[in-house]
């Protein structure tokens, strides 16, 4: 099992654009992706039942899970500077983070549209 991976909705526009920011931006080629229901996510997510029927993205590092901002957060500090002063946004409670995070996730589709195909090429598993 990889150490870093983003389990992501590959339906989702807004979630594949930001994928493909992370996959250029990871120099390191450190991060690897996997759809929500991929062999990969299940085997991660059938370790921790409370998060099987979360759709949101998913970031899985070093035995961890982080979903919704923490997630965000957690990927930005992944990246290094400049990516990683995102971790500023630790000081707002999570609770009212993902307030903000709920309405984008359950308005994704209609605000960005959905992807026909996964958009990126790099670091995929399955």
């Amino acid at each position: 099992m990889k150490d870093s991976v983003i389990i992501f909705d590959v339906d989702c526009l807004l979630c594949n654009r930001f994928v493909q920011i992370v996959s250029v931006i990871d120099k390191k080629d450190n991060i690897y992706f996997t759809r929500l229901s991929g062999k990969t996510a299940n085997d991660i997510l059938s370790n921790n039942k409370n998060l099987v029927d979360v759709d949101s993205i998913i970031f899985y590092l070093n035995g961890n899970t982080y979903i919704k901002s923490d997630a965000v957060i957690r990927i930005s500090q992944s990246l290094g500077f400049p990516y990683n002063l995102m971790s500023i946004f630790k000081i707002i409670p999570r609770s009212i983070r993902d307030i903000f995070y709920d309405f984008v996730a359950r308005n994704r589709y209609k605000f960005f549209g959905k992807a026909n195909k996964c958009l990126i090429s790099k670091n995929i598993i399955e």
